[in-house]
Order: structure tokens, then sequence, then C-alpha cells
């Protein structure tokens, strides 16, 4: 769906993402995503894992909830425009071609504070996770 099918997206890009489903499963409409692939492994070929962003957010901000830094017309470094925050418990594997466009990036600390929240939600398994303690040859 992105204008240029050699388009690389990688970690930290904020991305327009085509017919995402709400948390319920319902409503479906194109929403901003922050793509959070582990950098530490190689991705998912044509997929990529997404977390979701929305200008809905609960008085008090609730954990799991990251706010991004936006600005009228367009915030210069993520490109939102509205008061949001990446939704750390909406997470949805996508397939790459239901990415419409690149918004923007996520900066440094915020983006290490979504990946903070995803391990807290859901600690990281598989090739990238820490490896289990040797034994001990005692």
């Amino acid at each position: 769906m992105s204008s240029d099918p050699s388009t690389v997206f990688r970690y930290g890009d904020i991305v327009l993402v085509s017919q995402m489903l709400d948390p319920n499963g319902v409503n479906p409409k194109d929403r901003p995503c922050v793509i959070m692939d582990n950098p530490k492994v190689p991705p998912l070929i044509g997929r990529h894992l997404v977390v979701a962003i929305s200008t809905i957010i609960p008085d008090p901000i609730p954990a799991g909830y990251v706010l991004l830094p936006y600005q009228q017309p367009r915030h210069p470094v993520t490109g939102l425009n509205k008061r949001n925050a990446a939704v750390c418990p909406w997470v949805e594997v996508i397939e790459a071609d239901r990415i419409i466009r690149r918004i923007g990036i996520v900066p440094g600390p915020r983006l290490l504070r979504i990946a903070a929240e995803l391990d807290r939600l859901a600690p990281r398994s598989g090739p990238s996770a820490k490896p289990p303690p040797s034994p001990s040859n005692d």
C-alpha cells in the first residue's frame, strides 16, 4: 500500500496503517502506529510489530500509555498534530503492505519508554531474549 514498494520501515518509525481494528476488534480505520520490530533480531519478512497511537487518552493516564510530542500543523519529528499516546497494550503484527506511509519518528527517550512498557507487559521471548543461566559445573 505504500506508494514506493522499496520503502524500508524501521524501529521507531511512525506509520499510518490501513484499516486497523480498535482493541475490541471493531471500527476499522487508518491509524497511526509505531513500528516496534526488535532491532536485535532479523525482521519478519513482510511483517512488522506495531503499537497503535491514539488521541483518546484517559484521565488519569494509565500505565502503558506513552505520550508523544505533537504540534500544529505537524510536529517536525513525529509528524503528529493532536495530543496522543502510544498505547502499549494495543499491539499487532501487520503485513508490511498495510502501511500507507511514514508520518515521522518517535524521539529516542520516548521510544525507550515504549520498549520498556512492552517488556513490562510481555517480556520478549525467542532469539532476542536473554539466554537462561548456564548450569554450574560444581
